[in-house]
């Protein structure tokens, strides 16, 4: 009997022409196997009863009970998701205390702390005299919720606002030590926040991106947030790596239970109530819904058809957050072998994966295992048909694409492009590109503006020759930008040649080279040399599109970057600047003056007066043929 009944199960759960409801999915049947795996005693009784069904369907029908009995008995939580769900609403957010704060109300409303002086342990392994951080907290007589400030003021901050939530010590996200006490709030954590339950987002939405820039991450920050402005709803954080739909029930009491979905059904039918999904397919509810996911079209297809879902991309990192992170939470970190986590391992590593959490933080004590591992990616794909057939579907967790490649995204946080992961791995897949096929990269980039899946790429390509041609030397057009003025006088200007310096970090600036940063160091320059006629730094940004604005916090940061040997610290440079838009043929005649903007691209009036007198200047790269020496 028990070989009739397993072989009727298999051949039941695995009809596809039935009615949908009764259809069993992987999950399904991963239940009903175990469930009488657990209730051997059922089998006869659920055989016998089978056998006397008529239909297929009723017989479905009838096996889906033993699913929902099994699952419907939800128990009580870990002691530590207990205790995390009840101190969340005493998180506090501290900032990390930099020379570019935005925040006017800071000193007034904040007192400054030493680090070792704080309530929380944000770098318990660091020895105490290595712990010199300075922090603003908020003072005990003020009541008001500084994260109403950062909402209100997300789409205004030029730079990441260095912003920490803090749990109490002892407390870590989700009960789990992995997910640690704290996070950084990124200013794209504010932004998304603020679409929540507005707009086509109304009833639900996705949230996907780059793999490893830390979507789970925001779901925690999420958790905290319906904490405090939805103290009355009850949240389901349906738990990712789970085969049997596991899901954590946060209510408003304080309670926190774990079972399957089906187990709270009925809370996931209000829509008053949230219901948050970690790379997981979402079940079909009325509660507000927040898929949180890699780019796996399987999990969110379905998912964003109906009116008022919308599908939100997270941008990557950019420098700035991840040197916060760094200095907050793992600055002079050691390992087992007593290694330090400094800086310029951080630096290495972003120029090798592009500023990616996952991939700095993970193995960031393993050289080898990085070497290796980019040198097995990088061998994996090849530089043309990697640009024309890389799509969300193949960007899982560690593939090739998913690694080498990074979604850019829009202020609008839905528009994006596709392009390398860094200037290393553009420049690795290039050369190979040349030297395997013997094709010149200008034709590539030639051809690639009509060819719509390579068209976003031609940014890093075009980067690419720039550099080079620049670093060579010889004579090149150029011509001075004027606010309002379309055409202006073209000169000849005599670039000196100079070794190539691809450096990690400003320490490992030579005057006497042309520098390039391994990775996005400043925001505004991708390249500079010392003219040495007139002591005059040239700083290069290579651009293909005709609107570059210039972010003004990518100049100030790059002014006070000068490693003075002598005294071992950054100083100031003491030369003055030109800055030139190295940019193709097509748009050398026409390119116009570049506003300078903030990060989020807003225009900016007001800005130092050394700013101000930085000219401008388009200079021509000829992809027809090399330049004139």
């Amino acid at each position: 009997m028990e070989d009739d009944f397993s072989k009727e199960l298999i051949y039941l759960t695995n009809l596809t022409n039935i009615n949908p409801e009764n259809k069993f999915t992987q999950k399904d049947k991963i239940h009903i196997f175990s469930y009488f795996t657990k209730n051997k005693d059922q089998k006869k009784d659920a055989w016998l009863f089978l056998q006397s069904l008529q239909t297929e369907n009723d017989k479905l029908e009838y096996l889906k009970t033993f699913i929902t009995s099994d699952l419907n008995a939800a128990k009580p939580a870990k002691d530590e998701i207990i205790k995390f769900w009840n101190k969340l609403s005493e998180a506090q957010i501290i900032f990390l205390r930099s020379q570019d704060m935005e925040f006017e109300f800071l000193p007034t409303r904040f007192e400054l702390k030493d680090e070792t002086s704080l309530e929380y342990t944000l770098r318990p392994t660091v020895a105490h005299e290595f712990k010199n951080n300075k922090y603003f907290t908020q003072n005990k007589f003020v009541t008001q919720n500084i994260l109403d400030d950062l909402l209100k003021k997300s789409d205004e901050l030029e730079d990441n606002c260095a912003a920490i939530l803090c749990l109490p010590d002892g407390v870590f996200f989700l009960g789990e030590e992995k997910f640690r006490s704290h996070l950084l709030i990124r200013n794209c954590y504010l932004q998304l926040t603020r679409l929540l339950k507005n707009g086509p987002s109304k009833y639900g939405c996705v949230i996907t991106g780059t793999p490893g820039i830390g979507k789970t991450y925001f779901g925690l920050f999420l958790l905290y947030y319906i904490r405090l402005y939805y103290p009355d709803s009850t949240v389901i954080w349906h738990k990712a790596d789970s085969q049997f739909g596991t899901s954590y029930c946060f209510f408003p009491s304080g309670e926190v239970q774990i079972g399957h979905f089906n187990c709270f059904r009925s809370i996931a039918s209000e829509r008053k109530n949230f219901y948050l999904v970690d790379a997981q397919v979402p079940e079909g509810c009325s509660a507000y819904t927040i898929l949180l996911t890699s780019p796996k079209q399987d999990l969110f297809n379905n998912f964003i058809k109906p009116y008022g879902f919308t599908k939100y991309y997270m941008p990557i990192w950019d420098h700035n957050e991840i040197i916060t992170l760094w200095n907050a939470c793992y600055e002079n970190i050691m390992n087992t072998r007593d290694e330090r986590f400094t800086l310029e391992i951080v630096e290495t590593l972003m120029g090798m994966w592009g500023p990616i959490p996952r991939s700095i933080l993970e193995n960031w004590d393993d050289a080898l295992y990085n070497e290796k591992e980019f040198e097995t990616l990088i061998h994996e794909i090849d530089l043309k048909n990697c640009m024309k057939s890389v799509n969300e579907a193949g960007m899982s967790k560690n593939s090739a694409s998913g690694r080498l490649i990074h979604i850019h995204v829009g202020p609008n946080f839905t528009d994006k492009h596709y392009q390398f992961a860094s200037s290393l791995v553009s420049h690795t897949l290039i050369n190979l590109y040349e030297k395997q096929l013997g094709n010149d990269l200008r034709d590539l980039i030639t051809c690639s503006s009509n060819q719509s899946p390579i068209a976003s790429y031609r940014g890093n390509l075009f980067e690419d020759i720039a550099h080079k041609e620049l670093s060579k030397g010889g004579r090149f057009r150029i011509r001075e930008l004027k606010k309002g003025v379309n055409t202006t006088e073209i000169k000849d200007k005599e670039v000196e040649k100079l070794e190539y310096n691809w450096f990690t970090t400003m320490k490992h600036v030579r005057e006497d080279c042309y520098n390039r940063p391994k990775s996005k160091i400043f925001e505004t320059i991708d390249s500079f040399s010392l003219e040495k006629c007139d002591r005059t730094l040239a700083l290069y940004q290579i651009t293909v599109s005709m609107n570059h604005g210039i972010k003004a916090k990518g100049l100030k940061v790059f002014k006070r970057s000068k490693w003075d040997n002598s005294s071992k610290k950054f100083i100031e440079w003491d030369e003055s600047f030109k800055l030139y838009f190295v940019v193709p043929s097509e748009n050398f005649e026409t390119f116009p003056w570049q506003s300078y903007r903030t990060k989020t691209n807003n225009s900016i009036k007001n800005h130092p007066q050394w700013i101000k007198e930085i000219p401008q200047y388009a200079l021509e790269i000829r992809l027809d043929r090399e330049q004139i020496g």
